[in-house]
């Protein structure tokens, strides 16, 4: 009779600390000789391992996963583990999982296909086709633990429409459905107005920044229709406010909203300063991105959250600096 074998309490705990620390995704990797041969992948092979997405619904091999994309390149530094599985897709290619560290950047590269009749329809619609797709117009961010505990999001594709000057935030649960969405338009200069809705939650606001040179920002507008002043300034404390001191009236499921979709927003601002800064300034591309992490910031720190507080100063000077002409 063949004896179990034991695990080891250290691959257990292992195993424990890379469950907490990190995130799955399956795909099958990409040939290196073939993705060296695209000028746009060669530059970002050295540092980032691509693979084709799968969905796989079924823990069985003998039902293979559908593989149809997008193409996700990972950062070679953040990839925990990764394994062959005993699952393959529809064309028999075995599949591979990769686990990543949460706050992982990616880079996706995807194609997608629309009839003549939702462009024409669309084209000018707040979620209208990008027609300037680039590799990095598509960004996915996986969201915090908390927030998948309490709400289901798993992770959050950021889209930037560079040409109306506004950014869609897309969230998703463990299935791939669309569960909310954060939309942001830039209204002026250093104005922009946002809506953030999940369920039968929503929550509209209306912000603009003033500098205080180098030492904060000041944030003023209005969220579900009330007047808000947050004043931001680095080593002291940060005020958010209605007027006459009333606090501003949100309901409990909107709170928690705002809580939820705030816990992105240095993520957000981390994909805007990780762009080139030339490219920042003869495009909306890095100044849009700011913006929505701005954004989701400033509805964050109504919620009364101090590091999300922080973070949006901090976001909020360097729009004021960086990007406030750029996107005039």
């Amino acid at each position: 009779m063949r004896s179990k074998k034991k695990l080891d309490i250290n691959d257990a705990k292992s195993k424990m600390i890379t469950k907490t620390s990190g995130l799955e995704l399956l795909g099958i990797p990409i040939d290196a000789s073939s993705a060296q041969s695209d000028e746009l992948s060669r530059k970002l092979w050295d540092t980032h391992f691509p693979f084709l997405w799968c969905l796989c619904v079924q823990d069985s091999p003998d039902n293979p996963c559908p593989c149809t994309g997008p193409i996700v390149w990972v950062p070679r530094t953040a990839i925990l583990r990764s394994e062959a599985l005993n699952r393959t897709s529809e064309d028999g290619r075995v599949i591979e999982r990769v686990e990543i560290r949460r706050e992982t950047e990616l880079v996706v590269d995807m194609v997608t296909h629309i009839t003549v009749e939702r462009f024409l329809n669309e084209k000018h619609a707040h979620r209208s086709i990008d027609t300037t797709h680039h590799l990095c117009s598509d960004l996915l961010i996986p969201a915090p633990a908390e927030t998948t505990q309490e709400s289901g999001i798993l992770w959050y594709k950021l889209q930037v429409n560079e040409s109306a000057k506004s950014v869609a935030i897309l969230a998703f649960n463990s299935e791939g459905g669309e569960i909310g969405q954060h939309i942001t338009y830039q209204t002026g200069k250093n104005a922009f107005a946002f809506t953030v809705e999940q369920e039968a939650a929503k929550v509209k606001g209306e912000i603009e920044l003033f500098s205080e040179g180098r030492s904060g920002v000041i944030i003023r507008g209005t969220i579900n229709g009330e007047s808000i002043d947050i004043n931001y300034r680095q080593g002291n404390s940060t005020s958010c406010k209605a007027e006459e001191e009333r606090p501003v009236c949100l309901n409990r499921a909107q709170l928690q909203l705002l809580t939820e979709w705030g816990r992105i927003s240095q993520p957000v601002m981390a994909l805007a300063s990780a762009s080139d800064s030339r490219k920042a300034r003869r495009s909306c591309f890095g100044c849009l991105v700011l913006l929505a992490g701005v954004s989701v910031g400033a509805g964050c720190c109504v919620a009364g959250n101090p590091a999300c507080c922080a973070a949006t100063g901090i976001g909020g000077s360097s729009f004021i600096d960086d990007c406030g002409g750029a996107c005039a």
